[in-house]
């Protein structure tokens, strides 16, 4: 009997000293986590962003949404816009009894200059010859060209049409320095910074944000509550704005959030009627 329980006394000593060893030897050998890297608060990456604006003159955007939000029937739109009141590309939008697409332009003759103009540098008027300073405020021209709200719109067979956009839309208004861009951002709530991730191979943050009702309706009338938001923001000095998704809330509870997103791209290059996306496809 003793030499059973010795045995075993023996062994248990063994695995002990086994269990030991290896323990010691993962403390050893396993790298301690590293600290996470600090990160800026979303409240400065935004105020940030919003202060990149103020120099914003040019842009290339791509907005597409998902769900019907009562007066806004686009579901995408691409192409390249100038603070000085310049824009163009192509619009897929959902009419009560059709969808319909078409290629866009403002800012009347400067805003479609012809097919193979030379580039031109924002603030420029192509039909001049003279360069503006790039800042959009490039003269009484310019302002006028600002506030337009016609719109040229072309379809497939070229048949051609003119609309007016509610001045909150039109370029000058959603780039200007006080515009709806920067104002998006300064009416965002509950900030805060969520991750870091390439955007086209842009290292961004996420942040993500609350945009209460009564702001968002300036911008989108009609909106049933407050706005979830994620705004990116570059991870560089210009901290640039590079993509806005926004989820409106549902009207009732038998429908669907709409989601909104909208993509900025070529942040204050040359812009020419080769900018604009190509036309959406019906998928």
């Amino acid at each position: 009997m003793r030499s059973a329980q010795q045995y075993l006394l023996g062994m248990f000593r063994r695995i002990a000293i086994v269990t030991a060893s290896v323990l010691a030897l993962t403390a050893g050998c396993t790298s301690q986590p590293e600290e996470p890297e600090h990160e800026p608060s979303g409240s400065a990456l935004v105020r940030d962003a919003s202060s990149s604006l103020k120099d914003l003159t040019s842009v290339q955007f791509d907005l597409r949404t998902q769900g019907a939000l009562e007066g806004f029937p686009i579901r995408s739109l691409q192409g390249a816009a100038t603070r000085d009141g310049r824009a163009f590309g192509d619009v897929d939008m959902q009419l009560p009894t059709e969808r319909v697409q078409y290629e866009f332009a403002m800012g009347q003759d400067r805003a479609t200059p012809p097919a193979g103009a030379r580039d031109t540098e924002p603030g420029t008027d192509p039909n001049s010859g003279t360069e503006g300073t790039g800042t959009g405020d490039t003269g009484t021209q310019d302002t006028e060209d600002a506030k337009d709200t016609e719109v040229t719109l072309t379809d497939s067979e070229d048949e051609t049409t003119t609309a007016s956009l509610p001045e909150r839309f039109t370029p000058g208004s959603l780039l200007g320095r006080d515009g709806g861009l920067r104002a998006l951002l300064g009416d965002a709530t509950d900030l805060s910074t969520e991750s870091r991730e390439d955007i086209d191979d842009v290292p961004a943050y996420r942040v993500s944000a609350r945009i209460p009702q009564d702001k968002m309706s300036e911008l989108l009338p009609g909106v049933p509550g407050d706005v979830a938001a994620k705004f990116w923001v570059s991870d560089d000095a210009d901290r640039t704005l590079l993509r806005v998704w926004l989820q409106v809330p549902p009207r009732t509870p038998n429908e669907g959030a709409v989601l909104i997103e909208l993509g900025l791209t070529e942040h204050n290059q040359p812009v020419t009627t080769s900018s604009a996306a190509p036309t959406p496809s019906d998928g």
